[in-house]
């Protein structure tokens, strides 16, 4: 009975502890032990003409289960669908309706779930950097800026410069004529630096930090989330990557370009690449001897999208199946190619085809495809 009470015990002990470390854990942390991203959109409020808050600046910084951090910025005069035709620019979204409808917003454009927003102003971020004694910043060209609504008036020399919080702040208000582009690209200088210099801090600094900034920020992470996120920054296993909204020119706005937002997102949280039919460019080779076969598949591929950039004849007559020939580093392109075209075409590798009895590889080709016997395109 003895050990049956020790066993009994040491049951009782281990599930403790497991139930301990279980509920323990932050929403945060579990995300990321189940192998997914977590995003959070930072919000920086900076004061208006008149005092109220007016949206400056906004990112989504995401953190991976293998140790990587992301940045991708939105220009803050973005204009997204609102419905029945219209279109809003965030800082007015903002205006009227706040970070929580900006954080939908974002979600349903970059189709990824963002449980959490922070929303800063910029005396806050201006006291982070001098947390750190400042930044160094290698400044492009002599900025000079004056708006007299806000008593502002911004004056930094060019080339390299250590920048104190109000230097930087100053720094990130700048206004040129590069327009929204140039501020956000100044913006992931300025976010890398600060990054870096708050690595550099003993986690005792980071946590008392966190502390303090929590009764700054407006957000609807927890103490212990935003531990968690911070503990996560703090051991990055490479620098950051930083990202822009890519954007599109329409009626006088600034509007997502969505097939290059769904390229970027694919490439920066997939590590995959996007492609649209447009980016495939096709050699396309008569391979069967029927007369006009490679002029007719090329009008076929082009009302689909794809880009022919030669046809002809191949190296014979008498290919008793049709394949289509890539190397290794355009093998995505030659998979798009493949599932649009007629089933019963083998992909190859351009190599152990041996290009040279093509007389080698097409120039500007990414696939070449050999029209075999049977093969047609319907009209």
């Amino acid at each position: 009975m003895r050990w049956l009470g020790i066993a009994v015990g040491a049951v009782l002990v281990g599930v403790a502890v497991a139930l301990f470390f279980l509920y323990s854990q932050t929403d945060v942390e579990r995300a990321l032990r189940r192998g997914e991203w977590v995003h959070v959109l930072v919000i920086g409020v900076d004061s208006g003409a008149q005092g109220a808050p007016q949206l400056d600046l906004v990112g989504v910084a995401s953190l991976s289960p293998e140790g990587r951090a992301v940045w991708v910025s939105l220009p803050r005069d973005l204009h997204l669908p609102q419905g029945e035709g219209s279109w809003a620019p965030l800082y007015a979204v903002y205006s009227e309706r706040g970070k929580e409808e900006i954080k939908q917003e974002v979600a349903r454009l970059l189709e990824i779930r963002i449980p959490y927003a922070v929303e800063v102003d910029f005396k806050t971020f201006s006291e982070l950097v001098d947390l750190v004694g400042g930044v160094d910043i290698t400044v492009e060209a002599h900025l000079v800026y004056v708006d007299q609504s806000q008593d502002l008036y911004i004056d930094i020399p060019a080339g390299p410069q250590h920048l104190d919080g109000k230097r930087a702040l100053d720094y990130l208000r700048y206004r040129g004529p590069e327009g929204e582009p140039g501020r956000i690209r100044r913006a992931h200088k300025l976010l890398h630096a600060l990054l870096k210099g708050l690595r550099g801090l003993p986690w005792s600094r980071w946590r008392a930090q966190v502390q303090a900034a929590m009764e700054h920020v407006s957000t609807d992470l927890d103490l212990w989330e935003a531990l968690d996120l911070a503990r996560h920054l703090r051991e990055l296993k490479e620098e950051p990557a930083f990202a822009e909204l890519p954007c599109l020119a329409f009626s006088g706005e600034r509007r997502p370009d969505i097939v290059r937002t769904r390229q970027l997102m694919a490439a920066l949280y997939e590590g995959r690449e996007y492609l649209t039919r447009d980016q495939v460019d096709v050699v396309v080779l008569n391979g069967a001897g029927a007369p006009f076969l490679a002029h007719r598949t090329e009008v076929w591929l082009l009302e689909r999208g794809f880009t022919v950039v030669g046809i002809g004849n191949a190296d014979r007559f008498n290919y008793t199946r049709s394949l289509v020939l890539a190397k290794p580093e355009t093998k995505g392109k030659a998979e798009l190619l493949t599932r649009v075209l007629p089933s019963g075409i083998e992909l190859q590798d351009a190599d152990a085809f041996g290009v040279d009895r093509l007389g080698g590889w097409p120039e500007g080709a990414d696939v070449v495809l050999i029209l075999g016997e049977g093969f047609d395109v319907q009209p």
